[in-house]
């Protein structure tokens, strides 16, 4: 299982796809990984995704690798969560907010729920940015080197590969083509 994780990793980043959405699945996967997924703000957050145009199978690894780091961040979160939720000029904001109907099952008003969506909201766009420059910067040197390494010529020469990779290439031509 670990194994198909690293093979989609690989063949996002060897697309053609816009880094953009990979970066974006980056950035998405760890504040989700910091949110506790047992309420209406992580599924809706969750939901968003499907609406932007971001890497999916980037988002659901990096959940499942970041997920179990995540605890040990929880005592960072719980403390700017409680310093956020017990912060006099926010008090009555977020009265307001628990008596709307409903919203209170984005239990909002969880210290580590508060502080996970901060940290991953103010996170985002750095990761973004950081993460579509590494990506840009794989593909222009790293992917290259592979690509003009005698190994993988010798890999991609070999009948039963050469094979594979053309058929693969046709079948593409034939989806864009549609």
């Amino acid at each position: 299982m670990f194994i198909k994780w690293i093979i989609k990793l690989f063949k996002a980043l060897n697309s053609n796809q816009n880094p953009k959405e990979i970066a974006s699945g980056v950035a998405f996967g760890v504040w989700l990984a910091l949110l506790p997924s047992q309420n209406l703000l992580w599924l809706l957050i969750f939901c968003l995704v499907f609406f932007l145009r971001t890497n999916l199978g980037i988002m659901f690894i990096v959940i499942a690798l970041c997920k179990p780091l995540a605890f040990i961040c929880d005592p960072v979160l719980h403390t700017l969560g409680y310093a956020v939720l017990t912060h006099k000029s926010f008090y009555a904001f977020f009265t307001k907010l628990y008596n709307v109907p409903f919203l209170f099952l984005t239990r909002f008003n969880n210290t580590i729920v508060c502080g996970a969506f901060l940290v991953g909201l103010f996170l985002w766009i750095p990761l973004f940015l950081v993460f579509t420059f590494l990506v840009k910067k794989y593909r222009d040197t790293f992917m290259v080197m592979i690509q003009n390494s005698k190994i993988y010529k010798a890999f991609m020469k070999s009948p039963l590969i050469s094979t594979f990779y053309n058929l693969a290439k046709k079948t593409k031509d034939i989806s864009s083509a549609l």
